[in-house]
Parts: C-alpha cells; sequence; structure tokens
C-alpha cells in the first residue's frame, strides 16, 4: 500500500448488521484520529532498579471533526446516535472498504462528546469522541478488528 495522505482515507458507519454490514460513507469530516493503545501493569521487583511494566488489554477511541450541518442526512443520524447513546460499528479504512488490499480497523463504538467548535476562521465542527462500546451479535460479543480485504 502507498503511502496516502488523510484526504484520500475513508470513515464508515454500518447501518447493516454485524454478520451482513452495510457501510455508508461518512464524507462530512475534517481530521479522524484513532487512537490505539495498550495498557500497562506495573512491575516492581526487588532485584532490579528499574520499574518494569507489563502490557496489558488494549484500548481504542475515535476523534472525528464533523461539519456542523445540521439538517444533512448524515450529521442528523449521527446527532442522534448521540442523543439516543447509541452503540454502533464504525470503520476507518485506507481506501473503499470493498476494495482488494484496503485495510480497515471496525469497532463498535458510541459517541461520547459531541461538542461544537464554532472558531472564526475555520470550519465549524463537532469534534466527536468515539468510545469503544459493548455490542453483541447472535449472542456473542463483538470485539474490534482490523481486517484486510
Amino acid at each position: 500500500m502507498a503511502i496516502k495522505i488523510g484526504n484520500d482515507l475513508k470513515l464508515y458507519y454500518n447501518t447493516g448488521t454485524v454478520a451482513s454490514p452495510t457501510w455508508g460513507e461518512i464524507k462530512q469530516v475534517g481530521d479522524v484520529t484513532l487512537d490505539l493503545n495498550v495498557g500497562e501493569a506495573e512491575v516492581d521487583l526487588r532485584e532490579s532498579t528499574w520499574l518494569l511494566n507489563l502490557p496489558t488489554k488494549l484500548s481504542t477511541s475515535l476523534n472525528i471533526a464533523l461539519a456542523s450541518n445540521p439538517g444533512g442526512t448524515i450529521f442528523d443520524i449521527l446527532r442522534g446516535y448521540f442523543l439516543n447513546r447509541t452503540v454502533k460499528q464504525y470503520a476507518i479504512a485506507s481506501g473503499p472498504i470493498a476494495t482488494g488490499g484496503t485495510n480497515y480497523f471496525k469497532c463498535a463504538w458510541f459517541i461520547s462528546a459531541f461538542p461544537w467548535a464554532q472558531p472564526t476562521q475555520e470550519m465549524s465542527s463537532h469534534d466527536m469522541v468515539l468510545s469503544p462500546g459493548y455490542l453483541e451479535d447472535a449472542g456473542a460479543l463483538v470485539e474490534p478488528s482490523w481486517v484486510i480485504v
């Protein structure tokens, strides 16, 4: 995969089911940042002069600058997801989601923050924060995953 700039990347939300996803592209966004982190467990042994760590559970969040566009289809859907505390699958992709070679990270997230930024010389936006949410499909936990088409 060649190096790409942000404008070439894609953001999607799933309007279908986990088993049969229907990915709708969210085009009305500025900056998108996917945070992937590993927790740490401290290891403090008397035999070492170093404070060491062990990796623990993975965590994630998704930060999106959504253009403020009340009345716009995608804006109204996402605002509704926030107000109703809806857990949905989203995917952040290296290109069109069904194209061979595309890499994407998908996760069940809910919108945990929806502030409204009104800078004087930039796009008015809602700098949304998405936090991982609990989602089941057919009685099984839906975990985040990295996919290569």
